[in-house]
């Protein structure tokens, strides 16, 4: 089993090419802006490749797509895909008339291609896990992988976990159970792309140390909001995690300000808040994968 690094997760390169042999795709563009792979390809019956879709996701989706067409011409069998950023995932449905099912469209032209496995990370499957073809598919929490940044909190009654909405409270949960401590979810509105309303907090939060937990921050609208109702609430320090870390349009800098005692995320996406390496994910999988 071979492992192909595709441009989106290069910065993953040295965690994983301590336990794996790593072969990495070389990528250039052509002055009209088509692209050009080439594989440095070595035969094998089966491909892990690993892609992550941060930035520019159009252009990562076509390398991809293009990568797995070309492990299949070249003979690989089953080609098993990482995934730690999916791109596209959130639209899951249609909201209003002619909107495009991107979610469906993106794991249907990866399962065409020819991939054969997928896995992702706190992906936006909230109507469940879809069926495409023959593809599998694996949609990792990383939620209780974070204990290990709280273990000090263990059990102690001045801490709690909440989810900045209803959607997050399944991680809350997850992180709870590691470290014995109470769950609790925020309920809350979006009334569009940016504007998040907030209302009540399920548990009690005075005077407790907070763990706010999502599984992404892109703009930091939703924890904005959460961390404000919090402190109105009356709760002490405010930590925040989340799997993907986005942070566009200056939510790092908009959050920090804001005085969270610490912002962490995994290096799904690279980040300054990314210290949860998102290849101990992999290598676990992969040993699953070979028994």
């Amino acid at each position: 089993m071979k492992l192909l690094l595709l441009s989106g997760a290069f910065h993953l390169e040295k965690s994983l090419e301590k336990s794996l042999e790593v072969i990495k795709i070389e990528r250039k563009f052509f002055p009209d802006n088509e692209q050009y792979i080439r594989i440095p390809y070595k035969q094998d019956d089966e491909y892990i490749i690993v892609q992550s879709m941060f930035g520019n996701p159009d252009i990562k989706i076509v390398e991809t797509i293009f990568a797995i067409r070309t492990l299949k011409d070249l003979g690989t069998k089953k080609v098993y895909g990482f995934f730690p950023y999916l791109a596209y995932t959130r639209q899951d449905k249609r909201y209003k008339e002619g909107e495009a099912i991107s979610q469906l469209i993106v794991l249907e032209m990866l399962n065409k291609a020819g991939l054969n496995y997928l896995i992702t990370l706190d992906a936006h499957f909230h109507q469940g896990i879809p069926t495409i073809g023959d593809l599998k598919i694996k949609n990792i929490t990383c939620a209780p992988y974070f204990y290990k940044f709280f273990e000090y909190a263990n059990s102690r009654e001045d801490f709690v976990i909440i989810g900045p909405d209803d959607d997050a409270y399944h991680l809350a949960l997850k992180l709870s159970e590691k470290l014995n401590l109470k769950a609790g979810y925020i309920e809350k509105v979006r009334k569009g792309e940016r504007e998040v309303e907030t209302f009540g907090i399920s548990i009690d939060v005075k005077n407790k140390n907070v763990i706010l937990i999502d599984d992404m921050i892109s703009t930091g609208g939703t924890i904005m909001k959460a961390y404000e109702l919090l402190k109105k609430e009356g709760a002490g320090d405010i930590f925040v995690v989340a799997t993907h870390g986005l942070f566009v349009e200056d939510a790092l800098k908009k959050l920090r300000n804001l005085g969270i005692k610490e912002i962490i995320t995994t290096n799904s996406i690279p980040n300054e808040t990314a210290v949860f390496d998102v290849s101990e994910i992999l290598f676990e999988e992969i040993k699953w994968l070979k028994n």
